[in-house]
């Protein structure tokens, strides 16, 4: 209330005031008001040009950079996704080499590469594939280690001599009752099996009595178990032929010079072994387990990168090695491990 009272007072001094001017003086003032208005007009103008203007700007760099920054968005999460199909397509490819490797040696290091492949971008299927290849590298670093243990037996001794000598004759014969096996009665595979367990005791007191024989021993069975687990791994990521091409493939089976195996009706026997060569076979059928009259091949050639491949009543027959290495009972004598498969018709 004061403060308008003030203001009223204060207006009507000042028009009191100018009542008492003269025409021209208030013709000069009127002019000097309508100047001073113009000017203010003029500064409040360039006041709002200057807010538009720094608006307009303001807006156009929050534009430039909200579009350079979805720019380098997108770059980046394009090079993250060319990155990952690079990552991914040079694992593919590094696995391809792999299933098309015939050489077993660098099929092996390759199984290794695959296994220490530097999975940058995190791909959970180059990380569950890379679980099967370490599988197989660290069963191939356990089986050199065997191997070097039976190489550092030492056999001069004639009690180790004599051991070995009776090993190896247990280790055949144990393997023959077990491939006869397959094919008996049961009232004869149940004589078999009372001779394995007669021919296993024998093994055991042998094994027993010399300790570098034991060792030695042990050392194979792990080498075997290894083998036969790299075998199993490789029957999950090796795709040698469309699944539609293939009836059936065999478990992993070993067996020496001078020893069988039995797949089905077929018969092969092992003739000859050359740990860099391969090995040479004669194929038979014949569900006995006598001497073979009529093989269908004899000193046919199996290597590592060539199968032997025969055909018989309208089906094609393959024989892979997979390996050659420690196994059995004597493990101073080394053993083919092959498989065998039954391809379709023809």
């Amino acid at each position: 209330m004061m403060g308008g009272y003030i203001f009223t007072c204060m207006a009507r001094f000042i028009l009191d005031d100018l009542l008492k001017k003269d025409k021209v003086e208030l013709e000069r003032i009127k002019t000097a008001v309508d100047i001073y208005q113009s000017e203010d007009k003029h500064a409040f103008e360039r006041k709002k040009f200057k807010t538009e203007n720094f608006r307009f700007f303001g807006i156009a760099i929050l534009t430039a950079v909200i579009s350079l920054g979805s720019s380098y968005l997108i770059e980046s999460f394009r090079q993250k996704n060319t990155t990952s199909e690079n990552v991914k397509k040079e694992f593919v490819e590094l696995k391809k080499t792999f299933l098309t490797e015939k050489d077993k040696s660098k099929q092996n290091e390759l199984a290794c590469a695959l296994a220490s492949f530097d999975n940058s971008v995190k791909d959970k299927a180059i990380t569950n594939a890379q679980i099967n290849f370490q599988t197989i590298c660290n069963s191939l670093s356990k089986i050199q280690e065997q191997a070097q243990t039976i190489s550092n037996t030492d056999t001069s001794s004639e009690v180790v001599k004599d051991a070995l000598n009776k090993l190896n004759n247990f280790d055949k014969k144990l393997h023959d009752l077990t491939e006869q096996k397959k094919s008996a009665t049961p009232l004869e595979q149940k004589k078999i099996v009372q001779q394995i367990t007669q021919v296993n005791d024998e093994i055991k007191t042998v094994v027993n009595t010399v300790p570098e024989i034991k060792t030695a021993v042990n050392s194979s069975e792990k080498i075997e178990q290894n083998v036969t687990r790299i075998e199993k791994v490789n029957d999950n990521i090796l795709q040698q032929q469309p699944e539609s091409d293939k009836i059936s493939k065999s478990h992993i089976a070993w067996f020496k010079e001078g020893y069988f195996l039995r797949f089905g009706e077929y018969r092969i026997l092992l003739q000859y072994l050359d740990k860099s060569l391969g090995i040479q076979v004669e194929v038979c059928k014949d569900p006995g387990t006598g001497k073979c009259e009529n093989p269908l091949l004899t000193k046919a050639w199996v290597k590592f990168d060539s199968p032997l491949q025969f055909s018989d009543n309208g089906h094609i027959y393959r024989i892979n090695l997979e390996a050659i290495d420690h196994a059995g009972k004597n493990p101073f004598k080394l053993a083919a491990y092959i498989t065998f498969e039954t391809v379709n018709r023809k």
